[in-house]
């Protein structure tokens, strides 16, 4: 039994070597490699689907499942609840309140909008967002989030097969730092 699963799978060193070539390629050649395996490989296919894109139940527009928050850069499961830990920054801008410095005089004293006025007189800056000052904690929702998400992204888009065979864009930076975990297991699903 063991001779012929050893004949049938692929070895511990080759399993190495492969997790090392996935981890060295470029992540242009392994999304091509990915739609190629999705386009050929019906389980590849469902595996990706599964792993990276949800239908929004209020839209029923299909969405990436991973995004990629602006502010710090992390990644994130949309179906997740959102926890404590996650990230807080206000979607707005941090504005001077000029009011708050009556006697400021910017030939004398320098512009009242600085890295060093924010820093020493948070409390006369207002955030557009919620109209909170400057020591205001931020608060986001993954809303919030998400639309600053897809002002950031741009043009850069991705197509990908669907079910039904229908064709659907999906943002390219969903796929950034949640492309080595994916591809890990579908390489995986592929050698067993």
């Amino acid at each position: 039994m063991n001779e012929a699963k050893k004949r049938d799978g692929p070895n511990e060193a080759s399993r190495a070597q492969l997790r090392a070539a996935i981890y060295k390629v470029p992540e242009a050649r392994l999304r091509h490699v990915l739609v190629g395996l999705a386009d050929t490989v019906p389980a590849v296919y469902h595996a990706l689907a599964r792993e990276l894109v949800v239908v929004s139940p209020t839209t029923r527009v299909v969405v990436p499942r991973w995004e990629t928050c602006p502010n710090c850069g992390e990644t994130y499961d949309v179906n997740a609840d959102e926890d404590e830990e996650e990230c807080t920054f206000h979607p707005g801008e941090l504005e001077v309140n000029e009011a708050k410095f009556p006697d400021w005089d910017e030939d004398c004293h320098g512009p009242m909008d600085s890295e060093h006025n924010r820093e020493q007189y948070p409390e006369n800056f207002s955030w557009t967002c919620c109209n909170g000052d400057g020591m205001t904690e931020g608060v986001c929702n993954r809303e919030a989030r998400r639309s600053r998400s897809q002002e950031t992204a741009g043009l850069k888009i991705f197509d990908v097969f669907l079910p039904l065979g229908r064709r659907s864009s999906v943002k390219l930076s969903a796929f950034g730092p949640a492309i080595m975990p994916i591809l890990y297991f579908v390489g995986h699903a592929i050698l067993m």
